[in-house]
C-alpha cells in the first residue's frame, strides 16, 4: 500500500512504475511464506486470535472503502453543489487514509511486539 500511495514519486520514472516494487515486494512476501508453510500457519493462527486482527480488519475497511468513498469528487460535488472546495474533499480523503495506516501501522507493531515477547518467554 505504501508503494501504492507513491504513485506520484514512481511516476517520475514511467506511469504505472510503482507495479514493479509492488510485485517484487509481493513475491518476495510469498517466497519467504512458503519456504516456512508451518511458521506460517501457526503465527498466522495466533494473529487472527489477538485483538490485533480486528484492529487490522477496521483500518483495512477504512482504508479501502471509507477512504475511497470520502474521496469520490462526484459525491462531494453532489452534496456541497456551488460550495465544493476541492481542498476539503482532498483533506477529508487524506485524513481518512491516514487513520487506516495510524491502525494499521499500530497493529502490525502491537502483534510483532506481542510475538517477540511470547518467544522470548519460550
Amino acid at each position: 500500500m505504501c508503494i501504492r500511495e507513491s504513485d506520484g514519486v514512481l511516476d517520475n520514472i514511467y506511469h504505472g512504475f510503482w507495479l514493479i516494487p509492488a510485485l517484487i515486494v509481493a513475491f518476495t512476501c510469498i517466497y519467504f511464506a512458503l519456504k516456512d508453510k508451518k511458521g506460517l500457519l501457526s503465527t498466522a493462527a495466533r494473529f487472527f486470535d489477538s485483538r490485533y486482527f480486528y484492529t487490522l480488519s477496521c483500518a483495512l475497511v477504512i482504508v479501502l472503502v471509507f477512504s475511497r468513498l470520502a474521496g469520490m469528487g462526484y459525491l462531494w460535488q453532489t452534496l456541497l453543489d456551488d460550495h465544493y472546495i476541492r481542498t476539503i474533499k482532498n483533506l477529508a480523503e487524506e485524513g481518512t487514509e491516514l487513520l487506516g495506516y495510524s491502525l494499521l501501522a499500530y497493529s502490525a507493531l502491537g502483534f510483532g511486539i506481542e510475538v517477540h515477547r511470547l518467544n522470548k518467554n519460550s
